[in-house]
């Protein structure tokens, strides 16, 4: 059977794949993990770069003997898996990705940063304060503000440009809610054109959030792709 690593966003955890684990399993030996500094037992007090957990990405599945497996990643997990197939292409086989950004200027990324002010997050939307905590406990602000600065770096140095999708050519499926309001629809038709083998799928109706795209709707797609 074939291995599959289900890499989380920004702000989550392994948690936030679970549903596409179990959805999975029957067909995949499946896999995740936290990024370090997220979830509950986060010990890491380094800032969070793509680099950074593009390495620990490496390092995970070195470590599980899973070279050439196959990766879906959502948001910032699937510009994760791009940063690997691009610095260590022996690693993986395939990608699918869900609203993964790829437009990081200094425009773009003090928009998105905006929205990441751990205080103002807490007093006018405390059902997503909650969410976070319970992700992450006592350390969801240091969370969110290490996300924040990570997007503002991102934006003013981009980990990918658009030069490296040229690089990789390993099966990408791109796809992206049609709802979707944080991911930039015509950046992503240009990194689907600029990489060597790829396809960009639209999926109707759904927005940015995974936990509000259910498992039947991209399942099947992981199943045809990877």
């Amino acid at each position: 059977m074939k291995s599959i690593i289900l890499l989380h966003g920004a702000l989550g955890d392994k948690a936030q794949v679970q549903n596409y684990f179990d959805s999975l399993k029957e067909f995949y030996n499946c896999y995740s993990f936290s990024f370090y500094g997220h979830g509950q037992d986060a010990t890491n007090n380094d800032e969070f770069t793509i680099d950074q957990f593009t390495l620990q990405l490496k390092e995970f599945i070195e470590s599980n003997n899973l070279l050439g497996c196959s990766i879906f990643g959502y948001s910032m997990g699937g510009y994760v898996a791009l940063n690997l197939a691009k610095k260590f292409p022996h690693c993986v086989e395939n990608i699918v990705t869900y609203g993964t950004q790829f437009k990081w200027t200094p425009e773009s990324a003090t928009k998105e940063a905006q929205l990441l002010n751990p205080e103002k997050i807490d007093l006018k939307v405390p059902a997503f304060a909650k969410q976070l905590k319970t992700t992450h406990g006592s350390a969801w602000k240091e969370v969110v503000n290490k996300t924040k600065k990570m997007m503002l770096d991102l934006g003013n140095e981009p980990t990918l440009k658009i030069d490296d999708f040229e690089t990789i050519s390993h099966h990408i499926l791109l796809t992206l809610g049609a709802k979707d309001n944080m991911a930039d629809l015509e950046e992503t038709l240009h990194v689907n054109r600029t990489l060597q083998d790829s396809q960009f799928m639209p999926i109707p109706n759904m927005p940015h959030p995974l936990n509000q795209v259910k498992p039947e709707v991209l399942v099947p797609l992981l199943l045809k792709h990877l």
